[in-house]
């Protein structure tokens, strides 16, 4: 693979790879032409896009001649309608892989010619099969070529991704455990927390360490709901909390690996004068809209990679009603704690609303209500005026 962000590949990326007679490896394969219309061509296509995808994921360049495994020249790709060509093999990878899998797709138009490049990310609900025409067949890759999967590889590969789902919800189980009985990462007030886990993929397949100085001074890495804090090293990595003389109302720990903890300790504390416990539907919602894109740049700039896990999860939580306006409010939670499941960011740019919606809807219906009713009808957030 081409060792920088898809959308920060040039032109002089694709030469160096000519000058320096780069190989194919297990993450970058060279192709002189585009795939053909026929079955058998969209089929080797499409075994060449699921092999990197079941393995590491890498970069499928069109248009460069190899000799000996090397690049050795461009060619030029060959196409007038450059867009339509992106439009059938975007559609032919989108129907013809089973699962979906994640890719882009571009031109670079360098001197020496067209080439298109083909980026394949590395799955995580693997193994994909080719679908096509009924071929039903499942592919790896080493840095010789792809090839077929036998049974024993296939049990292997569903067991892996069994295996990392398991520890990524054992470690937010841990966590939630750790902070519902008391012991938060830094000593807190009391009550009800407001907690998010944003969890990278890659924090659980292999051993991962980030330069965590370039963050420290950053406003994106500030706790929830304060306008001060402080911050400092731990064991972990390093924490920004809010500066109080014994207890702290709120905290974010990024920890060297990529997972970010952050738990605020106000927000679902106020008390309704009959006693009950108020969950403010604007108020949480708008914490959430608003700190979650602060903290997945603060993961796009230690280069932590797409897909990541975000879960929410609110403590202490039974009897507690969803005050909608002044006036009104719902039916009481009937659990004692709210954890919800994980929403999957595929990749730091896709749209946080749309993602967040469907576990906001899950807040109000613990509440007995359908959905939200801060969306309107086009699907924008877009909650009532005065709150």
């Amino acid at each position: 693979m081409i060792a920088k962000p898809f959308d920060q590949v040039t032109p002089a990326d694709i030469e160096s790879l000519i000058s320096n007679s780069i190989a194919e490896s297990i993450s970058l394969e060279f192709k002189r032409e585009l795939p053909g219309s026929t079955d058998t061509d969209k089929k080797e296509f499409l075994a060449d896009v699921s092999a990197l995808a079941n393995t590491s994921g890498g970069d499928l360049l069109f248009g460069i001649q190899e000799l000996d495994g090397c690049a050795s020249s461009i060619i030029d790709i060959g196409i007038s309608d450059v867009d339509s060509e992106v439009l059938r093999l975007d559609s032919l990878i989108g129907s013809g892989l089973e699962p979906r899998i994640r890719h882009s797709l571009k031109l670079i138009e360098s001197k020496s010619g067209r080439v298109l490049l083909i980026r394949v990310h590395k799955s995580w609900n693997g193994p994909h099969r080719v679908i096509l025409k009924g071929h039903d067949k499942f592919y790896g890759r080493t840095s010789a070529g792809k090839y077929s999967l036998d049974v024993q590889q296939l049990r292997r590969s569903f067991t892996e991704a069994a295996a990392f789902t398991e520890r990524m919800r054992a470690f937010r189980t841990d966590r939630l455990f750790e902070i519902i009985a008391g012991k938060p990462a830094i000593p807190m007030v009391d009550g009800s927390k407001f907690i998010l886990h944003l969890m990278p993929f890659e924090a659980f397949t292999h051993e991962q360490s980030y330069d965590l100085s370039v963050v420290k001074n950053s406003n994106d890495f500030r706790p929830m709901n304060t306008s001060g804090w402080g911050n400092r090293i731990t064991f972990e990595g390093i924490m920004a909390y809010s500066e109080v003389r014994e207890t702290s109302s709120t905290y974010v720990h990024l920890y060297r690996n990529g997972i970010i903890e952050a738990v605020e300790g106000r927000i679902l504390n106020h008390i309704l004068p009959n006693g009950k416990n108020n969950l403010p539907s604007v108020a949480y919602e708008r914490l959430l809209i608003e700190t979650l894109p602060r903290y997945i740049s603060l993961l796009n700039t230690i280069g932590v990679q797409a897909p990541i896990a975000v879960g929410l999860t609110m403590t202490n939580m039974r009897g507690a009603q969803l005050g909608i306006n002044s006036f009104d409010s719902t039916d009481p939670i009937l659990q004692d704690h709210l954890i919800l499941p994980e929403m999957v960011f595929s990749a730091l740019t896709e749209s946080i609303l749309e993602t967040l919606r469907p576990t906001l809807d899950l807040v109000w219906n613990a509440c007995g209500i359908e959905k939200s009713r801060n969306f309107n009808a086009e699907g924008k957030w877009f909650p009532p005026r005065g709150f």
